[in-house]
């Protein structure tokens, strides 16, 4: 007569099967292609069954160096359109600098990609995803909030403080693709320019004095630096000819999307 086998008995000698078959077929490192989840599966059945960790494929004790997952908002990255407002898209990234007495620090830059402006120069030696979130409601309250903001795959960005906020708020946040800042070119050529005429220029002894003379550099680039992309005028003179057109403006005269420089 036969002995009795369990349902999870069962389950178990059909995964370990299933998963020693694929294992002798593809081998420790390809089999990594079917995805953590998979690995997991087989472990499970695996300490069903009672095997120890010893007995159970290198793959799936770390030999290979696999580390722990790390839970991120899954985004879907798609061709980028482009601002055809004042408002409508935004560009964010990070920068980096030191103070005099050595200490790394750290800048946030938001660039409206339509009119170019810069809303915000935020510094500080720590910027997680809070505080970026911080950052983008004290700009809600002064000027309200873009459709949609571009930005890279950095952690600040991928952390779900800033998708929860986005969320509730309803701004598209658009992932460019690993290794490909051109997809964020407008944030790129403004950091360029912020490197040039004031990071490689100045001295910054606190981050209070940063703060100071990064929000004189970007007042200053708002309303006195011509902009070749906007025929000559800075973004605040833009802005303003724009809005006395009344959405009758030229495409000639004002681009709806003016090329990077």
């Amino acid at each position: 007569m036969g002995g009795f086998c369990s349902k999870q008995n069962r389950d178990s000698n059909y995964l370990n099967s299933f998963f020693d078959e694929l294992f002798s077929v593809f081998g420790n490192e390809r089999l990594a292609l079917f995805g953590d989840e998979a690995i997991e599966l087989r472990y499970v059945a695996g300490r069903m069954e009672g095997e120890c960790e010893a007995c159970l494929p290198p793959l799936f004790t770390g030999e290979f160096g696999r580390s722990a997952r790390r839970k991120r908002a899954a985004h879907v990255r798609v061709p980028l359109a482009g601002a055809t407002q004042v408002n409508d898209r935004w560009s964010m990234d990070f920068m980096s600098d030191r103070l005099a007495d050595g200490r790394a620090f750290r800048i946030l830059t938001i660039v409206d990609q339509f009119s170019r402006e810069c809303p915000l120069l935020e510094p500080g030696l720590s910027l997680t995803g809070r505080r970026v979130v911080e950052c983008l409601d004290r700009l809600a309250c002064g000027r309200g909030l873009p459709n949609a903001i571009t930005i890279d795959n950095g952690s600040e960005f991928c952390s779900r403080a800033l998708d929860a906020w986005a969320y509730q708020r309803g701004v598209k946040l658009d992932f460019i693709r690993p290794g490909k800042p051109v997809e964020n070119g407008y944030v790129e050529s403004f950091n360029g320019k912020l490197r040039d005429e004031c990071l490689n220029t100045e001295l910054f002894f606190s981050l209070e004095d940063a703060r100071q003379k990064l929000e004189h550099w970007r007042k200053d680039y708002n309303e006195q630096r011509p902009h070749s992309a906007l025929g000559g005028m800075p973004p605040a003179v833009f802005i303003h000819r724009v809005e006395e057109s009344s959405g009758n403006t030229s495409t000639a005269e004002f681009p709806l999307t003016p090329a990077v420089q």
